[in-house]
């Protein structure tokens, strides 16, 4: 094809994964918001899918826009090359140098980018609400429906029972993601609410008969 009509299917894509990013942008932050209180546990669902299922596609759809962004930067090396070398009173150098130029653009683009993704990842705190322990007892009516919108990890944390005893009582794989939703590790593995329940409300182990001797 020629260059013009590589350029039209291009920006075409592109349209529509704008399109599509801004949609179920709007999904996730309007449509289907986050749960608040401590004990409402409704989930929204749109085909089948909540808010993180939509979060993922977005996540993926942003790496699609970011592929076509550099073919675009690619069909067009000659011209970035040439801007930059422009912007740095460089419009007459080589080739080569121009080359160099572009080249070194991007590597500063990617290195920030980078390096602000780890910073962000070095400022994650994990918190845990004070007193959500206490909340649970005599409360699992009130708690059971916002389970579902919780992980394994967090119930762990809010009730005392090592995550360990979940996997095991929920017949659940060694290596389950803990840091999954249990309204999504339902779906995958079958069990029921209830059963979390049953696990939560025997939190306290039955004493060992062998330390009576």
């Amino acid at each position: 094809m020629k260059r013009n009509t590589w350029n039209f299917v291009l920006d075409g894509a592109a349209f529509l994964l704008l399109g599509a990013l801004a949609w179920t942008g709007c999904l996730i932050h309007y449509i289907l918001p986050p749960r608040h209180g401590r004990f409402r546990g409704t989930e929204l669902l749109l085909f089948g899918w909540d808010r993180h299922d939509y979060g993922r596609l977005h996540f993926y759809l942003a790496l699609g826009m970011l592929s076509l962004i550099a073919v675009h930067v690619w069909l067009h090396w000659s011209w970035v090359c040439q801007t930059v070398s422009g912007f740095l009173g460089r419009a007459k150098a080589k080739p080569l140098r121009r080359a160099v130029y572009g080249l070194t653009l991007l590597l500063l683009s990617a290195a920030g980018i980078a390096a602000s993704l780890a910073w962000a990842n070095s400022r994650v705190q994990e918190t845990v609400l004070e007193g959500d322990n206490q909340a649970v007892e005599g409360h699992e009516e009130e708690f059971l429906p916002q389970m579902g919108q919780m992980s394994l990890q967090e119930i762990s944390q809010r009730t005392g029972v090592p995550v360990e005893r979940f996997i095991e009582q929920l017949h659940l794989p060694a290596d389950v993601d803990v840091r999954e939703r249990l309204g999504r590790l339902r779906r995958l593995y079958g069990f029921e609410m209830q059963h979390v329940r049953d696990v939560i409300n025997r939190r306290q182990d039955p004493p060992d008969p062998s330390d009576e001797r």
